[in-house]
């Protein structure tokens, strides 16, 4: 049986007496059938030294045959890459579940007794500076987020989050949105590092 790029098998080459991945492979057929190491024959584009597929005179593409000792590694699905939840939460049906979790981020906290930010009012509605000891009105809101389990498209997977709180800040007292982890505490503050602050 051919494996063929064009009709779905992925994955990479390696030529056995060598330890190189052959690249731009267009079919590989072994000698025993079902195999994936061993003698075979493949076909293959021949590439320049930047990686680009070579031409002839006439713009084609060239290819060359290639007898020796190949092992097929199977490309992984990408949902074996990517650590996928459930659907949606079992308590509360959201669709942003924690990786390899059932639960979204606020009922794992709540089973757990730890404590998230809140989402409290209209976000247009601005509230209190959340400095401690001022009395100022908050004009710039920035939300907390946690992760969420990727969602998985084609041959692609996004990353996600969600929004667990928001926090309102004077102009004198601005904070950055931050990473929070499932229980609440901060993984990573999303500053873009240029010290950048709302004015």
């Amino acid at each position: 049986m051919r494996l063929r790029a064009g009709q779905g098998a992925r994955g990479k080459v390696v030529d056995l007496d060598t330890g190189l991945t052959v690249r731009k492979v267009i079919w590989l057929e072994f000698e025993q059938p079902g195999a994936i190491e061993g003698p075979g024959t493949l076909e293959a584009y021949r590439v320049d030294s930047d990686g680009s597929i070579s031409k002839d005179a006439s713009g084609d593409y060239l290819t060359y045959v290639a007898r020796g000792q190949f092992r097929w590694v199977r490309e992984e699905p990408i949902g074996a890459r990517v650590r996928l939840g459930a659907p949606s939460c079992a308590r509360c049906r959201s669709p942003l579940t924690l990786p390899g979790d059932d639960l979204c981020a606020r009922c794992y906290a709540e089973d757990r007794g730890y404590d998230l930010p809140s989402l409290v009012g209209s976000p247009l509605a601005a509230g209190p500076c959340a400095h401690r000891g001022c009395n100022r009105l908050g004009t710039y809101s920035v939300a907390d987020e946690a992760p969420a389990s990727s969602v998985v498209s084609g041959r692609f997977a996004f990353r996600r989050g969600m929004t667990v709180g928001r926090r309102w800040y004077c102009p004198w007292h601005w904070q950055p949105p931050r990473l929070l982890d499932a229980k609440g505490e901060v993984v990573q503050e999303l500053d873009d590092g240029c010290g950048v602050r709302p004015t």
